[in-house]
This record gives C-alpha cells, sequence and structure tokens, in this order.
C-alpha cells in the first residue's frame, strides 16, 4: 500500500506503534478506533467502507495510507505537518496534545527506523 502512495513505510509503522500499539481492535479515550485510530470524517474521506469496517486490518491499514497521502500532499511532504494534520486535520489549528504525538512518532521513526 505505502509504496504505490508514496508513503515512507516505516513512518507508517511508527504511527501505528503509538497509534495503536499495532491492535486492529484499539480504542482511544478520544474517541478513535482501530489500527489507523480513524474518527467518523477522516475514515469516510480515506475509504468507501461503512465505519464498522475500521476494525478491518487491512481496510484499515489501506485507509491510513490513503489519508496519509493526502495529508503529505497538503504538507508538502512535511513529516511533522503530515501527523499534525493526521491527528488535527488538514490546515487545523493544533490541538495542545499534537506536539507529543509528533514528538513520539518521530521518536519511534528515528529510534527505530534512521
Amino acid at each position: 500500500y505505502c509504496q504505490s502512495a508514496n508513503i515512507d513505510t516505516n513512518l507508517l509503522i511508527a504511527q501505528s506503534q503509538h497509534g495503536s500499539t499495532f491492535n486492529a481492535f484499539a480504542k482511544s479515550p478520544t474517541g478513535y478506533l482501530g489500527w489507523g485510530q480513524f474518527g467518523q470524517a477522516a475514515w469516510s474521506e480515506s475509504s468507501s467502507k461503512p465505519y464498522s469496517e475500521v476494525f478491518s486490518i487491512l481496510e484499515s491499514i489501506s485507509a491510513q495510507v490513503r489519508y496519509m497521502h493526502k495529508m503529505f500532499q497538503a504538507a508538502n511532504g512535511d513529516y511533522a505537518r503530515a501527523l499534525s494534520n493526521y491527528v488535527d486535520g488538514p490546515n487545523a489549528k493544533s490541538r495542545p496534545q499534537t506536539p507529543a504525538y509528533i514528538s513520539s512518532i518521530m521518536g519511534i521513526y528515528n529510534s527505530y527506523f534512521k
């Protein structure tokens, strides 16, 4: 999936480790679901499947790749901005927890893949 969308697979792995700890049935305290930690709006943008399919690992990964591809485009390829777009929405104002989200993912990415 990642190669066809020109997304760094390792960044997606780091994002998934942080968000769902590779659990297809993950439920965050803030209401995000599945492997890719989707809310309904982002899911609707990224998948043609109903939101009930968010727990399908293949569909969730595919949707995550599609959504990250959109976020990278909106961020002109900047990893940190793309991650901010992913969690807050494209061009949205960052929430107070967003810098920690980005730092955690980039820390995982840099520790294991750089």
